[in-house]
Formats: structure tokens, sequence, C-alpha cells
């Protein structure tokens, strides 16, 4: 058993990704494997039982081109079960996040 954690970012915002990943690794080093995607469909095709955690924007793109984060939820945990799924919002509108929670 692997001591490695697994761990799957989606978010179209490169601006989210550089820094939370590199906050991760320095943190975490060896210790955790990160997989960043800046769409749901790319990431669907890599998860799978050894994905640990996804960190999931809720929306992950342009509405009408890909899933809202609740859909997107349960998409993933249908695919795999066992993975732990964190859902945030980086909108800096709090309206438009409180709509979205």
């Amino acid at each position: 058993m692997s001591n490695t954690l697994n761990l799957l970012i989606i978010d179209d915002n490169r601006l989210i990704i550089g820094p939370l990943t590199k906050y991760l690794v320095d943190r975490y080093g060896s210790k955790i494997v990160i997989s960043a995607f800046n769409n749901p469909e790319s990431c669907l095709l890599k998860i799978d039982r050894n994905s640990h955690v996804l960190i999931l924007d809720y929306f992950s793109g342009p509405e009408d081109k890909v899933k809202n984060g609740l859909n997107m939820y349960h998409t993933i945990k249908s695919q795999s079960p066992l993975t732990k799924v964190t859902v945030f919002s980086s909108t800096g509108d709090i309206t438009h996040a409180t709509d979205e929670i």
C-alpha cells in the first residue's frame, strides 16, 4: 500500500490551479501526486479507484460546455465512489457564490 495521496484538481482558472498546486507540493512534497485539469471531461478520463481526493470548482468552464459542480460531483462519485470530493468556488461575487452553494 502506498502512502502517496493522489489528488486531482478541476478548475478552469490557472490563477487558482498554479498557486494551489505549488502550495500543496511545497507543503507535502513526495507524499502527494497532483493532476490538474482545466475541464471536467479530461479529468473523467483519468479518475479511477486510485484517485483519493478531488478538488472541484463548482463552475469549471462556460456553463453551456461543461457540467456544473453538482452534476459533476454525482458523475465522479458514480465512476469512483471512494474518491473524496471537495467542491469550491473561486468566484469573487459573494452573491453568485452563495447561489452556487
